[in-house]
């Protein structure tokens, strides 16, 4: 097969060889420039897609509690499944309690209320994505007292007035080993 007479030219030659060149240069940045755009896409759509309802994951929220000038620090490591919380550790006074949520009283519709081992913890309402920004409100301790000569059951307020005082840690995927 014989080749066209402008191809067979010196000069016509070279400017085509250079043509094509620089489209498949120019063809090539332009898929990695869309492929990058992809990824990038992709990576910021699974950034902001809804939580997953059976993930479960942890932030920790750091609490001073008490009146001005007498505060005291108390921890709360709460796990998350989804955007709901199921449970709270609470740390006071180098002491650890696990608590879980409390959903069957009314006491849950207007906040979180987390018990158990006789403390109660209980918060402004929240899930997931407020909870650093919502304030503890209360731990208290149930124990036996004597009222009137009768035994009963009293709630000591061990915490109160708990505020969000420090950054919030999250800790996705990493409920078998939480972080000390």
């Amino acid at each position: 097969m014989t080749q066209p007479a402008f191809y067979t030219s010196g000069r016509a030659r070279y400017l085509l060889e250079q043509h094509c060149d620089n489209f498949e240069e120019k063809v090539m940045n332009k898929t990695l420039i869309a492929t990058t755009g992809i990824l990038l896409c992709a990576g910021l759509a699974a950034c902001t897609t809804p939580r997953d309802a059976t993930q479960l994951s942890q932030k920790t929220v750091h609490y001073v509690c008490g009146p001005q000038g007498a505060q005291q620090p108390l921890t709360v490591q709460y796990t998350f499944q989804g955007t709901e919380a199921l449970a709270a550790k609470v740390i006071y006074n180098a002491q650890a309690v696990d608590l879980t949520r409390a959903t069957a009283s009314n006491a849950d519709m207007v906040g979180n209320t987390f018990r158990g081992n006789g403390y109660t913890w209980t918060t402004d309402k929240f899930n997931f994505d407020t909870v650093g920004e919502t304030q503890g409100n209360m731990l208290t301790q149930d124990v036996v007292q004597t009222v009137n000569g009768q035994q009963t059951t009293v709630s000591n307020i061990i915490a109160n007035n708990c505020m969000v005082s420090g950054p919030i840690r999250t800790h996705p995927n990493n409920t078998a080993n939480p972080p000390q």
